[in-house]
């Protein structure tokens, strides 16, 4: 057993609530606000690639609403050799907006997590997968974040997307594309363009940070996920019994063994402030064993009750 399971195991026999993977970041918007978010970023990412070309000079060859040649053939389940290279390159010229949503939304936007994102780091990272590949943009995007760059998008970078200001995020993500861009040896052809491209995006990506449409109260009034968390309260819902704290218990020891000294006397007794210290340590430390007493009697009943096999769940442990 390892340790994430011995901390499954000891939260559910003891009732523990660990942190949840729901919990460390925001869930994912409803299915029609991330829709209208994925047309938004694929209009401007048709408007940045074109029609058709087949410049000499671009590594990608023949490109058609910004796919490239072969992402089409992958794309089709077709291989690019010289059978289909004439066959996919016509098909490819021909690719219609219906098909080329469907590939940008499978390949691109799903691929890359998008639809985990905050919304303006959402559209900015999809238009960096499509530019400079999902691998490329899932390293530049934990790059940008200060997360270990490992080019999957997982738990850990989600939740640094989150919690990292969207201006700040956004900055730094520009700023890696643009580092990118110049490191490569076309840059003297489409370094104007590529760097123009960049700053079109961030001026995308921020509008869509002002719209209220995809405002974070608006994205939680619509999410889909009803297993929503509780919100804190002035006071907790199930208060613990005054006896089972050991400040409390403090409190007392100190005050009688202060008190009980002076009026002593008065009562015929004869009470040292020792004497009630020792008394109150034996008290706290029969309560201490008798808690783990039961305790463990409870934990045996409950395994012998218990009709349910313990399984596994994903959690996210913050320290």
């Amino acid at each position: 057993m390892d340790l994430l399971q011995w901390l499954a195991l000891t939260a559910r026999l003891f009732g523990v609530s660990l942190p949840s993977a729901s919990q460390a970041q925001p869930r994912r918007r409803a299915d029609h606000l991330d829709a209208a978010l994925f047309t938004r970023a694929l209009d401007h990412v048709l408007a940045m690639e074109g029609g058709y070309s087949e410049d000499p000079y671009d590594p990608g060859g023949p490109t058609n609403l910004g796919i490239i040649l072969s992402e089409y053939a992958r794309w089709r389940g077709l291989p690019l050799d010289a059978t289909h290279y004439a066959a996919l390159k016509a098909d490819l010229k021909r690719l219609t907006r219906d098909e080329a949503d469907r590939i940008y939304r499978a390949n691109y936007w799903d691929a890359a997590h998008c639809a985990d994102l905050p919304p303006a780091l959402a559209v900015f990272h999809f238009d960096c997968a499509v530019n400079q590949g999902v691998t490329g943009a899932a390293r530049m995007l934990q790059q940008a974040l200060r997360v270990d760059v490992d080019a999957i998008v997982g738990p850990a970078t989600i939740a640094a997307a989150w919690q990292m200001p969207h201006p700040e995020a956004l900055a730094r993500y520009a700023e890696a594309r643009r580092a990118h861009y110049r490191s490569l040896s076309t840059f003297w052809r489409f370094g104007r363009g590529w760097l123009s491209r960049v700053d079109a995006t961030l001026a995308l990506a921020r509008s869509v940070a002002a719209d209220p449409a995809f405002a974070p109260s608006q994205q939680e009034n619509d999410m889909t996920d009803t297993d929503a968390i509780p919100a804190p309260t002035s006071a907790p819902a199930n208060p613990k019994w005054w006896g089972q704290s050991m400040t409390i218990w403090g409190v007392i020891i100190t005050s009688l063994s202060t008190v009980l000294p002076v009026l002593s006397p008065i009562l015929g007794l004869d009470i040292t402030a020792e004497l009630v210290q020792q008394v109150g340590q034996a008290v706290v430390q029969f309560g201490q064993a008798a808690a783990g007493l039961i305790g463990t009697l409870l934990t045996v009943w409950g395994r012998v009750r218990a009709t349910q096999a313990i399984g596994r769940r994903q959690f996210t442990l913050t320290l």
